[in-house]
């Protein structure tokens, strides 16, 4: 799914620490302008489950936690970016905002987390249904 670009964000980790490579950090700013591209452009697809067509009502507003995370991670790509550009880098920001991106995979652990707490009051057969972001 996101695997290509959690790769690039790791390698940019990995330069962005090296010592060698900190006078082309400005360069690094556009390979994570990239994956935020790739990112923009990609459709996450995640699923919410329900018992009964009468009670969809949770699955609008996990379709909208969906949608915040990715937008989440949207907005912590552009404050790496903004990071990077600057003249003086603040490394350990890059690096908490890489690790951030890096060990929720894009936030997406917490948007499937989130989507399979939900719980029916009576045991029954779960329907999915797919929607993407």
């Amino acid at each position: 799914m996101l695997q290509q670009e959690l790769k690039k964000l790791k390698a940019i980790k990995k330069a962005l620490n090296d010592e060698r490579h900190l006078h082309q950090v400005q360069k690094l700013a556009v390979l994570v302008a990239e994956v935020l591209e790739e990112l923009k452009h990609n459709e996450l697809r995640f699923f919410a489950v329900y018992t009964n067509t009468n009670y969809m009502e949770h699955i609008e507003r996990y379709q909208n936690i969906a949608r915040r995370n990715k937008n989440k991670a949207l907005a912590s790509l552009q404050d790496l970016i903004d990071e990077l550009m600057q003249k003086r880098v603040n490394i350990k920001r890059c690096n908490v905002l890489l690790d951030a991106l890096i060990s929720s995979e894009f936030y997406t652990k917490q948007t499937e987390r989130k989507l399979s707490g939900w719980r029916s009051l009576q045991p029954k057969d779960f329907i999915r249904k797919y929607f993407t972001v």
